[in-house]
């Protein structure tokens, strides 16, 4: 009796296993997706993936020691699709939370939010009192960035880029940073198109002799001389 009573509970923690781990695959798969969607600029698309992703987070969860990764990655790919998307708005709660647990340590959300306030900030400012401060904003967010555990290469840049530009600006307003982008290109730069219609006409095109046409023609070096004159 204890032999099948054993087997039964090995068989259902098998099972169990098996869920959780086909769960945290389907969540992977969609993770993915969404990712390849952001990236070629489908948003309605990554929206789905990444609503389909929370379902299956809970299983993924399960799994030890990945549950706060899982979460995080769920949250900087929002926060990619919010900001990319310019509803820069939606990232208010976010940043405002930044400084909780979940936000300690997730460099990549971090910067994200780096990112949407500077371009909130370039939206406001309108003279040289409101400029100023949302450099020094921008800045300040930059730095809390740096001061992480884990070093950041795009935000050192930014954060280095604006305390410059900050420096411009104070000492020559004329100077001032560029305004924020009203079309909506995104960082796989601008759509292309076909190139105008060219008049063939004016080229001259030349085609090969055949090799029995080229038995008739003149060979190499038996033209007549030229007579010199005098």
């Amino acid at each position: 009796m204890k032999g099948i009573t054993g087997f039964i509970v090995a068989a259902a923690v098998l099972a169990l296993l098996g869920v959780v781990t086909l769960m945290a695959g389907r969540f992977e798969r969609d993770m993915a997706e969404a990712q390849q969607h952001l990236a070629t600029l489908q948003y309605e698309g990554a929206t789905e993936r990444l609503a389909d992703a929370d379902r299956y987070a809970g299983y993924a969860g399960w799994v030890p020691g990945i549950n706060d990764s899982v979460r995080n990655e769920l949250r900087v790919r929002r926060a990619a699709l919010n900001y990319w998307r310019g509803e820069y708005d939606a990232l208010k709660p976010e940043a405002a939370d930044a400084g909780n647990a979940a936000g300690v340590g997730n460099v990549d959300l971090q910067l994200i939010l780096a990112n949407a306030a500077f371009r909130a900030g370039q939206a406001t400012s309108k003279d040289r009192a409101t400029t100023m401060q949302a450099l020094d904003e921008a800045v300040g967010n930059y730095l809390s960035v740096l001061k992480s555990e884990d070093w950041n290469e795009d935000a050192a840049y930014n954060y280095e880029y604006l305390v410059r530009l900050r420096d411009e600006y104070a000492k020559n307003p004329r100077h001032a940073p560029p305004p924020p982008r009203q079309e909506k290109n995104s960082s796989n730069g601008q759509a292309g198109a076909p190139e105008a219609t060219t008049d063939t006409r004016k080229f001259e095109i030349y085609v090969p002799l055949e090799s029995t046409e080229r038995t008739k023609a003149a060979e190499a070096g038996k033209a007549t001389p030229n007579k010199r004159k005098g």
